[in-house]
């Protein structure tokens, strides 16, 4: 990971991870109808980052699955 704000500005720096937080969504991982594993976790986590030169930034990120998930129709199973 590489702060934006010191890339643009043509500088390095180190980042630090700080908090992070995940919603609790109960969302079971199945095996579709060919065996294979899927876990389409629906959550989204937060995290706070900071670097050496000062610039703070917060991301959020979900889950995916190999199959593409949730960029595709595929849906877990009732």
């Amino acid at each position: 990971m590489i702060c934006e704000v010191c890339q643009k500005e043509g500088r390095k720096s180190t980042i630090q991870v700080g908090g992070s937080s995940k919603t609790c969504v109960h969302c079971p991982p199945f095996y579709d109808e060919e065996g294979a594993y899927h876990c389409h976790d629906r959550n989204t986590t937060t995290t706070d980052y900071c670097c050496s030169n000062g610039h703070a930034w917060v991301k959020q990120s979900t889950g995916s699955c190999w199959c593409g998930w949730p960029n595709t129709e595929k849906e877990a199973p009732p």
